[in-house]
């Protein structure tokens, strides 16, 4: 009879024999990033594309499926004045921000054609999705001078003694990539990635107005940046208090795609000592 302990032994060593073909592989990534929000609803034009790059950890467990950890730091801004709408309060307002954000997770990815330079499958589309979490810093220009947002409470956080949002949130990333095998040390990839985040405040804008006159009376700065008509028009303000500055029922998005180079860590698995691998040494 089968005692336990051979069952146990039995499924360790298949665990062992399936994950000998597992390795690990760190890389750079460099590339672009954007933003899609309450000051971009509609539109991601050319000049808002930033700069982004980082660097991660592969832990490829089969050919099929790899985990990926990764540190980004990447570039967000949006500018009233680069979109219009039908809605006139809301291009009057001429809001603009910026904020370099980083971003650190872990994705899961899955091969769709296999991924293994043994087998000569050297090129693989891949989907990914995972989990993140960022840190960011609204900033508006104002007087040649980069604003922090986030302390003013433009739409009367701070008020009361109110707290105001939080700097650090989460995401889910998703999205799809290539991979391609250049040598048995060294891969490529593409990647093309969206950032579901549950944050309406990357841009500083989510909700409605408050009472202006009160927010002045609290902070004269904070009333200044929340409605920037009176910068290129000479209307008079109008009673703004309750309309809506965003729309609260949306979460932000940003958007990463880069070109990655990556190394092969550990041993080759014995191919370093097959003479038709010796060129890619």
């Amino acid at each position: 009879m089968t005692s336990p302990k051979m069952i146990v032994l039995f499924l360790l060593s298949g665990i062992l024999q399936s994950g000998s073909g597992q390795y690990i592989d760190m890389g750079i990534a460099c590339g672009v990033s954007n933003y899609n929000g309450d000051i971009s609803v509609r539109h991601m034009g050319l000049t808002q594309y930033q700069e982004a790059y980082g660097i991660f950890v592969r832990y490829n467990i089969t050919p099929y499926l790899s985990a990926k950890t990764y540190v980004n730091k990447a570039v967000l801004l949006g500018s009233d004045k680069k979109v219009s709408s039908s809605n006139q309060l809301e291009d009057m307002r001429n809001l603009n921000f910026r904020t370099d954000l980083i971003e650190f997770g872990v994705q899961y990815e899955y091969n769709l054609t296999g991924f293994d330079i043994l087998a000569n499958k050297t090129v693989s589309p891949y989907i990914f999705v995972g989990l993140l979490g960022f840190y960011y810093n609204p900033q508006t220009n104002f007087q040649n001078q980069w604003i922090d947002l986030q302390p003013l409470g433009t739409e009367g956080q701070t008020m009361d003694h109110k707290g105001g949002y939080h700097r650090f949130n989460m995401g889910i990333p998703f999205g799809l990539g290539f991979r391609f095998g250049i040598s048995n040390r060294l891969c490529l990839g593409l990647e093309f990635g969206a950032r579901k985040t549950f944050s309406d405040y990357l841009d500083d804008v989510s909700g409605a107005y408050p009472d202006m006159g009160a927010l002045s009376a609290h902070n004269p700065l904070a009333a200044r940046l929340s409605y920037r008509a009176d910068e290129y028009s000479n209307i008079a303000q109008p009673n703004l208090e309750g309309k809506m500055r965003g729309n609260p029922t949306t979460m932000d998005w940003y958007f990463v795609s880069t070109l990655s180079l990556s190394i092969r860590l550990g041993k080759l698995s014995g191919m370093e000592f097959d003479p038709e691998m010796k060129p890619f040494y």
